[in-house]
């Protein structure tokens, strides 16, 4: 049952995800050159619908931004 409606809002990032760990890391590592204003590989997310690509995209770059000001 879904508890708060805001969750499906197309703009919804979550605080924390869970059980994505190693792709956050990872899409973590893959922008991390950008913290050091160096240009950053290509990541590309595949998998079937509902599986978190975009949640997951979306809370990498929020995070990115707070440490990086200009992305």
């Amino acid at each position: 049952m879904i508890r708060d409606a805001r969750v499906l809002r197309a703009a919804f990032v979550p605080r924390e995800v869970e059980h994505r760990d190693a792709e956050i890391n990872h899409l973590s590592s893959v922008l991390e050159p950008i913290t050091n204003d160096e240009p950053a590989d290509t990541a590309i997310f595949t998998g079937p619908s509902g599986t978190g690509k975009t949640c997951i995209s979306k809370f990498v770059t929020e995070q990115l931004c707070e440490e990086v000001l200009d992305v």
